[in-house]
């Protein structure tokens, strides 16, 4: 009995089957293609209307992934924000990045499962988000999750989390999103 066949990566593609006993042939072709993937979205004054109301929540769409299912392996985020609107200083702010739009104030779904809620408490004006996925609000966080070809857009999702807005309110982001994906198959809706 011979070993399993065994896979180089990183060196020219040769395939050499693996013979076993009972005379069955193992081989391999490998793809040199990379599938993980670095997106690097720049954010220039990218408004989120925060629609007032019982339940203050909005996003806004600011890609669109290829046709395609992917796993995110990580994301961070190095934004500044300006509130605008109806906001004032004393309104919490809870932001995420998620493949639908806003759903609800608790941003834990698929609202947020790019980069996990952030909660921003009181804050003036204008402030700074820096996060990482991995290091996110852990109850928004699923190691893994993948974003199927059926939901490929990615949002960013705001909510005020003071009992609701008396009119609506703006979020104005500028600064960089980065996430990193792998490809894992092929389309599927």
């Amino acid at each position: 009995m011979t070993t399993p066949l065994e896979l180089k990566i990183g060196e020219p593609v040769a395939v050499t089957p693996a013979v076993f006993l009972n005379g069955a042939v193992v081989a391999h072709t490998r793809s040199n293609e990379s599938r993980v993937q670095r997106i690097t979205l720049t954010l220039t004054n990218v408004v989120v209307t925060v629609v007032s109301g019982a339940t203050s929540i909005g996003g806004t769409a600011v890609a669109r992934l290829p046709d395609k299912n992917f796993v995110v392996l990580n994301s961070e985020v190095d934004l500044v924000v300006t509130k605008g609107g109806d906001f004032v200083t004393a309104d919490d702010i809870v932001f995420s990045v998620g493949s639908v739009t806003a759903a609800s104030e608790a941003l834990d779904g698929a609202d947020a499962n790019i980069l996990g809620a952030q909660d921003k408490d009181a804050q003036a004006s204008g402030f700074s988000i820096e996060a990482s996925r991995i290091t996110s609000n852990t109850a928004s966080y699923s190691p893994g999750a993948i974003i199927d070809s059926a939901t490929n857009d990615i949002y960013l999702n705001a909510a005020c989390d003071d009992d609701g807005l008396a009119a609506d309110g703006t979020l104005t982001f500028n600064g960089t999103v980065d996430i990193w994906l792998a490809e894992v198959g092929n389309v599927t809706s």
